[in-house]
């Protein structure tokens, strides 16, 4: 399954992918984390708790034919790290991050159309009641996780037999573009694994200041006990791929917009409304 990087504004600088959900199919953008395992989008009981500027609006459980909560005794109450919570029998989770921001909500059960046309597959993802800071803020409805736990989309899929246990990320350039790949879709020539040495640009460490003129930040980060924490910047025009059934990871320079459009699958050609993912960059 492919996933191009499509769409960019000019508001805060972040990835995004569309998702596309529910019975009917409705529309979110989410961004991609590969180091979280929560997918969330706002709930429609979240009311004046959720930001106002997302793109996609609320999800709302009572419109789509295919949506049932989450009870708390569900095999399906998996959250990943922290642990599910359980109020009024409804499994619940919540996710706080780095630059203070928070997520919580209740878990769903939904279907999820595929970008390659094959029938919609259900998910379970978490369904906001609040969020705080740059979450409230931005314009992104949610967060794709792609972390290592059950909880991730990744994870659901291949239990449900729908890919192989590995996916591939390409960021493009400032303007976006670029492409995600869901499963064994084949590496392009030139992607190696396990001792690569990638030689970084300016643009593959630097950013803009937001509140200070002439001033760069540095995308590399202290993360406390877990090491450094490589921004998605470091990545621009870098095919990473992710070999979780063989925890091996390989990197390979590339022009994310052409590979984007090279791996147009065919499912291109239906209704952009009711199939596949498309992914893009917003400031």
């Amino acid at each position: 399954m492919a996933v191009n990087i499509t769409h960019w504004s000019c508001q805060r600088a972040y990835f995004f992918a569309n998702v596309y959900l529910g019975s009917p199919a409705r529309k979110f953008s989410v961004i991609v984390d590969t180091g979280s395992t929560m997918t969330y989008i706002p709930c429609a009981e979240c009311g004046s708790s959720c930001g106002p500027n997302h793109w996609g609006g609320s999800f709302d459980p009572r419109t789509s034919n295919t949506s049932e909560r989450i009870g708390c005794n569900s095999p399906k109450c998996i959250c990943g790290s922290p642990q599910c919570g359980c109020t009024a029998n409804t499994c619940t989770y919540t996710r706080s991050y780095a630059e203070h921001s928070s997520s919580s909500g209740l878990l769903v059960q939904d279907v999820m159309h595929l970008h390659d046309g094959s029938p919609p597959v259900p998910i379970t993802f978490g369904c906001e009641t609040r969020e705080t800071g740059e979450i409230y803020w931005q314009t992104a409805d949610g967060l794709l996780g792609m972390g290592r736990s059950p909880a991730s989309v990744l994870n659901q899929l291949v239990a449900a037999d729908q890919v192989a246990n590995t996916f591939s990320l390409c960021l493009g350039s400032v303007r976006g573009d670029g492409a995600l790949i869901l499963g064994d879709a084949g590496i392009p020539a030139g992607v190696d694994m396990q001792g690569v040495r990638l030689t970084l640009h300016p643009l593959n460490y630097l950013f803009v200041h937001t509140f200070g003129t002439g001033k760069y930040c540095v995308g590399i980060f202290d993360n406390g006990n877990s090491g450094t924490l490589l921004g998605g910047i470091v990545f621009r025009n870098v095919l990473v791929h992710y070999d979780v059934s063989s925890d091996r990871v390989g990197f390979g320079l590339t022009e994310c917009a052409a590979l984007g459009s090279d791996i147009r699958p065919p499912c291109s050609i239906f209704d952009p409304k009711v199939v596949g993912v498309s992914w893009g960059l917003r400031f």
